[in-house]
């Protein structure tokens, strides 16, 4: 599972790239700029699949009452709260 993540997210770090860089309005992204979407999006569904798949395995943990269960969930909040608060904002004061 280690290494689906870590290629999933390096694939998703090329692919924005290169959808970034599609805007520059050069003919080899014009003409490929929908599939760009097309596996971006690809790619988020996949990355939400394996995520979903990840908390239902906690869950599954948590009713199980496996040890360390507990403290799994606690990071998985705090982290959770690091990563969104701080998108949440910059996207508030940019729009």
């Amino acid at each position: 599972m280690k290494y689906v993540i870590i290629i999933g997210t390096g694939l998703s770090a090329v692919m924005l790239f290169l959808l970034a860089t599609a805007g520059a309005d050069t003919g080899l992204f014009e003409r490929k700029y929908r599939l760009l979407i097309r596996l971006n999006v690809g790619l988020v569904l996949f990355l939400m699949a394996v995520v979903g798949y990840l908390l239902w395995r906690l869950r599954r943990r948590l009713n199980a009452g496996v040890f360390g269960s507990r403290l799994a969930l606690r990071l998985l909040l705090i982290f959770s709260l690091m990563a969104v608060l701080p998108g949440a904002l910059v996207y508030g004061v940019s729009v």
